[in-house]
């Protein structure tokens, strides 16, 4: 923080805002996302468990900003730096982080004013008609949105105050070396795409032509299918 003041002030407050800080433009969005998850679209044991899902991610977002900040710039003395001491990076380097930072400042702090009209735009040409009501505002009021922020702000924080015993569980695990299980899992993978080539290329345009006939009456097929639900709506209509 000592060593360079101007790139830590911008670090933190873009990792506020990606933890979801009110007046951020990542509150904003984390609270809109969290209104939408409270949603009932299926009537299923996911639209029940979402909401918890989505606070938890929250939370982790928050831990990971809270590490982020305070492993690079208040962690102590910075090691094993190929120079000594680190500085700040030219003017020209620095601008393109202010405007960002001001964008988060600015759209967290008045997003009708900015971001609004971006938004209508591109969601009107999206959708290709009226636009569904939506409210893009500082303060909604005391809802389940903003108490899902709150829990996540406040779980995260706690979260990582209390880290070292999880980095204490997480060493107690057994090794697993992920580099290895996932460099396996792609030589799988080669294995069988190369078994799957040999099988399907073979020299025969017979063979090619017939592959493009099949998947082209596949298609066909299914597009001249009715679909599913048609018959389980006209019932719910005329139950209605």
């Amino acid at each position: 923080n000592r060593f360079m003041p101007a790139t830590a002030t911008f670090a933190m407050v873009a990792s506020a805002a990606m933890a979801g800080v009110p007046l951020l433009n990542g509150f904003l969005s984390k609270e809109m996302f969290f209104a939408e998850t409270l949603e009932t679209h299926a009537d299923s044991y996911l639209d029940v468990i979402l909401p918890y899902v989505a606070t938890l991610a929250g939370v982790f977002s928050v831990v990971y900003s809270l590490r982020f900040i305070h492993d690079v710039f208040f962690n102590g003395e910075p090691i094993n730096l190929p120079k000594y001491p680190p500085h700040e990076p030219p003017r020209y380097m620095k601008i393109p982080v202010e405007i960002l930072v001001f964008l988060c400042l600015l759209v967290g702090m008045l997003p009708a004013y900015t971001v609004a009209p971006l938004l209508a735009v591109a969601a009107k040409a999206s959708l290709g008609g009226v636009l569904p009501e939506y409210s893009l505002a500082i303060w909604h009021g005391f809802n389940l949105p903003l108490a899902m922020s709150c829990v996540a702000l406040v779980g995260g924080i706690l979260v990582y105050v209390g880290r070292q015993p999880l980095f204490r569980w997480y060493a107690g695990l057994p090794e697993v070396d992920a580099r290895m299980i996932f460099e396996r899992q792609v030589q799988n993978l080669v294995r069988l795409a190369t078994w799957l080539t040999g099988r399907l290329e073979n020299g025969s345009l017979q063979r090619y032509l017939s592959f493009l006939l099949i998947a082209a009456l596949v298609l066909v097929a299914s597009a001249l299918a009715p679909l599913p639900q048609e018959p389980l709506l006209h019932a719910r209509a005329l139950h209605a």
